[in-house]
């Protein structure tokens, strides 16, 4: 039932790996099929932590809803929305995904029982139980785990089912090996449980580390997929000013109930022609064409921060926000003589990429579960204490600008003036 509600439906419009068909042809599945997946590999989590019955059922059913907040193109539209839901907390789509599991009357319908079964019977009422996996901290600590940690059920399905789609190797690693060595342990002092696997796994383990930093660095950030996010960002914020998308998509805070609405209607086409449906000739229109038509910008800059002049490198760290980046991409266009909203500074971070080899202490802190592994004598300690492979401490930073490809040459010269002297 849960299966065909329209918000999951939704799912089944909104691509998983955004704008990567344009690398990747392939690369074009979908939410849904990753929420189906992650559901069988929750159920399998469940096995080997002897989780059964009723608890069970609850985190199946969080693992199947797990995504269900997604806008269109996955993270990136969370991006658009941020600037207009401020507030204590960073906005991420998993508010979203809470407030549809606790207010959409389908979902609530069917958690909270109300519904019959196809054989008639009841179901349990566990619309609660589902909405304490999301809440932090959680009361199932365990539970949460194989919904969101740094060995997750998640993490698990969508690097094997993003290295496939992609038709890389970079995603793949020994995902029977895990299970096979996956243990709960628990806390004395709180009786929380936890995952950890068997000292014997951790190069098991080791491989699906290296997976998840591999796929970002070759597959999430080549940079023909960069320019094409951020190509559909720069579009989207057009848009915005000029009123061709309503703030009714985009505001969510302090007005849960009509945004939802609203966003039921999003997806991946939808939004494309929200932009593209306007009449009137404007830039937001303009780029939004150029990409589905894939006439991209083109790179016209790219360097590591650790390649650059150290003064250059720290005045850049320093511009890595969106008010200085607008800064660099004015007085580019000036010297290019172009638009401004023709040039796209941006800087990627590794942050992302290296968010699986936090340390015991880095992850604890951000609310985080941390990697365990239980050594000979069955205690459960840091996975770092085994694990070969250190990080440095400040992820890597690469500076790119992209600008409409007719100019790319000069876009070049006036780069290697600005940033390069």
């Amino acid at each position: 039932m849960l299966i065909s509600t329209p918000f999951m439906h939704r799912l089944t419009r909104i691509k998983q790996l955004a704008h990567s068909y344009l690398v990747y042809p392939s690369a074009v599945y979908t939410r849904f099929e990753h929420s189906l997946g992650m559901m069988h590999l929750a159920n399998r989590m469940c096995d080997a932590f002897e989780i059964s019955g009723h608890r069970k059922e609850v985190i199946r059913v969080a693992a199947l809803l797990h995504d269900i907040g997604h806008g269109p193109f996955s993270h990136l539209f969370e991006d658009i929305m941020r600037p207009y839901n401020k507030g204590p907390d960073k906005f991420s789509h998993e508010e979203i995904t809470e407030a549809i599991i606790r207010t959409d009357h389908d979902i609530v319908e069917i958690l909270s029982g109300k519904k019959r079964l196809s054989n008639g019977a009841h179901p349990d009422n566990i619309h609660s139980e589902v909405l304490s996996l999301f809440s932090k901290p959680p009361e199932d600590s365990l539970g949460k785990s194989i919904i969101s940690s740094s060995l997750d059920a998640d993490k698990m399905d969508y690097l094997r089912r993003d290295s496939y789609h992609s038709g890389t190797v970079y995603g793949v690693f020994d995902l029977e090996r895990i299970f096979a060595t996956l243990r709960k342990t628990k806390d004395k002092a709180t009786g929380h449980e936890y995952p950890a696997v068997l000292e014997k796994g951790a190069p098991a383990l080791e491989s699906f580390r290296l997976a998840r930093y591999l796929l970002y660095t070759q597959v999430y950030q080549h940079h023909t997929r960069l320019i094409a996010d951020r190509m559909f960002l720069r579009s989207l914020e057009l848009a915005i000013e000029d009123g061709i998308l309503p703030k009714k998509f985009i505001t969510f805070r302090g007005r849960e109930k009509k945004f939802l609405e609203s966003y039921l209607l999003l997806d991946d086409s939808s939004i494309y022609e929200y932009v593209l449906k306007t009449n009137k000739k404007r830039l937001s229109t303009e780029i939004m064409s150029d990409l589905k038509a894939r006439r991209l910008f083109k790179r016209c800059y790219e360097k590591d921060q650790s390649e650059m002049d150290t003064s250059r490198a720290m005045d850049l760290w320093q511009k890595n926000s969106k008010g200085k980046l607008k800064e660099i991409e004015e007085n580019l266009a000036r010297s290019i003589g172009i638009r401004p909203e023709y040039v796209i500074a941006y800087g990627e971070s590794e942050s992302d990429a290296l968010k699986s080899y936090r340390s015991f202490g880095s992850a604890t802190q951000a609310g985080d579960i941390p990697m365990l592994y239980i050594d000979a004598d069955g205690k459960p300690k840091p996975y770092e204490d085994v694990s070969p492979i250190r990080i440095k401490e400040e992820p890597s930073i690469t500076f790119y600008i992209f600008t409409k490809g007719d100019y790319r040459a000069k876009g070049k010269a006036e780069c290697r003036k600005l940033f390069d002297k």
